[in-house]
């Protein structure tokens, strides 16, 4: 017995191991080896606690954030449903783990377009963790900024600047100006603005996000990728395409390398490239990207998507300009 203890206490370890190491991956942006290692993890706890144990839903929860960063939603959605079944069978509906699984649910609905769906896990699960922890928790300040952007889909503006105003404030607070959080609510504070035509605001926030990604995350992490992205576009809006243009391309240079030629959030960057091209007159070199836009939207949401119809809008324009009606 007390062999088997050990055995059981050793291997609960090295699942712990192979768990903390696929964090550390997710965050530098190396997918494909945190999932290795968060499959290790779950492979071990599978086999020495069982399907309906908190550290195997923690396993899952890790693996699904991990298929969502890979555009694999519905790999991402059977992970954190199954994280939810363990939590509300073992734990409770108002455990951290449970607002965690709630949270990942709502990424892959906000995802693939549902934001009434996202609104409400997001909802539930900063209910969870406020309840728990008080507003200045790390945790908060994530479903908080994750219910901004399920607004700012949905078109409430207003309501979404308001929600990430606050996430900004607790970040301050609790991490200090140079931190990525810090950074996330600094860049989603922009996209608000840039809806709301304010560009010399939404400017000065991204070029702050992209400052403290740059200094914590280095040139080529995904999320600073998002603020060239960022910038490229209020630069297009304000008519200076070759320096919007400039930051598009080291967008897309930054995400093909590190998420691949196929994820949505390339195609993001060859659609604002393409927009881009349209905007200085080259309908043809617009039409290329729009291309490749359309063949990856296809492939990854199907053809009901918003986005997918949204692509199809742009390639209508560039042809229409061309006099191709």
């Amino acid at each position: 017995d007390t062999n088997i203890l050990a055995v059981s206490k050793l291997a609960r370890a090295k699942a712990f191991s192979h768990n903390a190491v696929g964090a550390v991956l997710y965050k530098k942006g190396d997918y494909d080896k945190a999932l290795h290692e968060y499959q290790k993890a779950l492979k071990i706890r599978l086999k020495v606690l069982g399907p309906d144990h908190p550290d195997t839903a923690t396993s899952h929860n890790g693996i699904g954030i991990v298929y969502y960063e890979k555009s694999d939603y519905d790999r991402a959605l059977k992970e954190h449903l199954e994280a939810l079944r363990i939590c509300l069978k073992e734990l409770g509906p108002s455990h951290p783990i449970t607002a965690t699984s709630h949270n990942g649910i709502g990424l892959v609905y906000e995802a693939r377009g549902d934001y009434d769906s996202a609104l409400y896990e997001y909802q539930k699960a900063a209910e969870i963790d406020l309840n728990l922890f008080g507003s200045n928790h790390s945790d908060t300040v994530i479903f908080r900024n994750n219910i901004g952007s399920a607004y700012y889909k949905k078109g409430n503006y207003d309501k979404a600047l308001d929600v990430y105003q606050m996430a900004l404030e607790d970040c301050r607070v609790m991490f200090g100006p140079n931190n990525p959080k810090t950074a996330l609510s600094h860049n989603n504070i922009g996209l608000v603005y840039r809806r709301k035509g304010d560009h010399n605001s939404a400017l000065e926030e991204f070029q702050k996000a992209l400052k403290i990604r740059l200094k914590v995350l280095g040139p080529n992490h995904p999320d600073t990728a998002a603020s060239h992205n960022s910038i490229g576009v209020v630069y297009g809006a304000k008519g200076d395409y070759d320096i919007a243009l400039n930051h598009h391309q080291k967008a897309l240079k930054i995400r093909s390398k590190v998420l691949g030629s196929n994820h949505p959030k390339t195609a993001r960057c060859h659609n604002n490239i393409g927009m881009v091209y349209c905007a200085k007159g080259d309908c043809n070199r617009a039409l290329y990207e729009y291309q490749k836009v359309l063949e990856i939207r296809l492939n990854v949401f199907g053809p009901n998507h918003p986005d997918t119809a949204a692509c199809r809008n742009n390639i209508g324009d560039a042809l229409r300009v061309k006099g191709d009606y």
